[in-house]
């Protein structure tokens, strides 16, 4: 999915005694180095300022800006920025180049809008601004600027500096589109062609609150979907209409899920909550002899997307399960009923997934009863 990263490089040739016009120097950032997942548009932070943002919306998301060779900064520097939260706070790290770090400075915004200035008294020049979002309060990067040093590396004194543009506090309320996209289509951003960044990776589910909904793992992906052939490719203008929603949890009753520092067990109930399995023997009653192969982890950071539900204790399913009756017939089981599946519907709401299938033993076939047909139901279907 990632191409080749290029890095724009560029070398300045001295003749000895003969006069060169040489190259302004380039006081902002020229490449994106690196950057985490959840950093929407950090292209968007390059070159001087243009009203255009890197979106930070959750704690240590982060990237690295380069600032170009021959070009390191040895002075303070400036963030241009946009505040959409109270107290956010920010981590910038100064590396030379060779990324070692130089400078650590970390607080909290000012509350004016526009700019402020990341103080520097180092002596060795910095290359690289390393940039990350100290807590979960969203706020909005359009550039990064060396404070130019009189006489300047060229040994030329600055022009007199432009104006610090002023953004408005204000955000501007986005009136729905028709043409925006609808619930239920799995979109992505257009690859930047930069395989040092992967925010253009992330799948996102347009829900029927017209929300996006990242799939933070492809676990969680492929618990919904078998594949990737209907994600549709969207541009930055349409992937911002969207404001972001919760993550997507994993699909009830399809993957049994332990978290990283959590021995535990767990099957997920519609709603993103986790039901504890408390022991084997439940689990192979329910899932077989082979459940174990059914288990996947949830990183830490991703456990807050659920919440934690009462313990199974007797061998029942949760609702939202596909299980085969003693007869081998196909049901959905809600509650204490079942409901038959005609193929329709199961196609329809994407059921048919045989990896996911439990079993109703002639054990527990006795506490179900016969709920009927199950109708087309888009709560079923997709995940908001």
């Amino acid at each position: 999915m990632k191409f080749p990263i290029v890095i724009s490089l560029f070398a300045v040739l001295v003749v000895p005694f003969v006069a060169k016009a040489e190259a302004p120097f380039d006081l902002y950032a020229d490449a994106v180095a690196y950057s985490s997942p959840y950093l929407y548009y950090p292209q968007n932070s390059l070159g001087a300022p243009d009203g255009q943002f890197a979106d930070f919306t959750l704690k240590d998301v982060d990237f690295r800006l380069d600032l170009g060779e021959g070009e390191e900064g040895n002075t303070d520097l400036l963030l241009y920025y946009r505040r959409m939260d109270v107290q956010s706070r920010y981590m910038v790290r100064l590396l030379d180049a060779n990324q070692a770090q130089v400078a650590e400075i970390q607080g909290f915004f000012p509350e004016n809008e526009g700019v402020f200035t990341i103080p520097y008294q180092g002596t060795t020049p910095y290359r690289f601004v390393h940039i990350s979002s100290g807590d979960d309060k969203v706020w909005r990067l359009d550039a990064i600027e060396i404070v130019p040093d009189v006489p300047t590396q060229s040994g030329v004194l600055p022009d007199e500096p432009e104006p610090i543009p002023e953004y408005p506090i204000d955000i501007p309320v986005i009136n729905v589109n028709p043409d925006a996209p609808v619930r239920g289509m799995l979109i992505k951003l257009q690859n930047d062609g930069n395989a040092m960044t992967n925010y253009d990776e992330t799948v996102y589910f347009v829900g029927g609150d017209q929300k996006r909904h990242p799939f933070p793992t492809k676990d969680v992906y492929q618990s919904w979907y078998n594949d990737f052939s209907t994600v549709v490719e969207v541009n930055q203008t349409v992937m911002a209409f969207l404001p972001l929603g919760p993550n997507v949890t994993v699909r009830p009753s399809t993957y049994l899920v332990k978290i990283t520092t959590d021995p535990k067990t767990y099957v997920v109930s519609p709603g993103g909550t986790l039901r504890w399995i408390t022991t084997e023997a439940i689990a192979k009653e329910l899932y077989g002899d082979s459940w174990s192969k059914r288990v996947i982890d949830i990183p830490d950071t991703f456990f807050r997307n659920y919440t934690v539900g009462s313990p199974i204790d007797t061998a029942a399913f949760v609702d939202g399960s596909v299980a085969a009756l003693p007869s081998g017939e196909l049901v959905y089981l809600q509650g204490l009923n079942y409901h038959r599946l005609e193929s329709e519907v199961l196609n329809g709401l994407r059921l048919n997934r045989p990896e996911f299938y439990g079993q109703v033993s002639p054990a527990l076939l006795p506490i179900y009863s016969d709920g009927g047909r199950l109708m087309y139901d888009p709560t079923i279907r997709w995940p908001y």
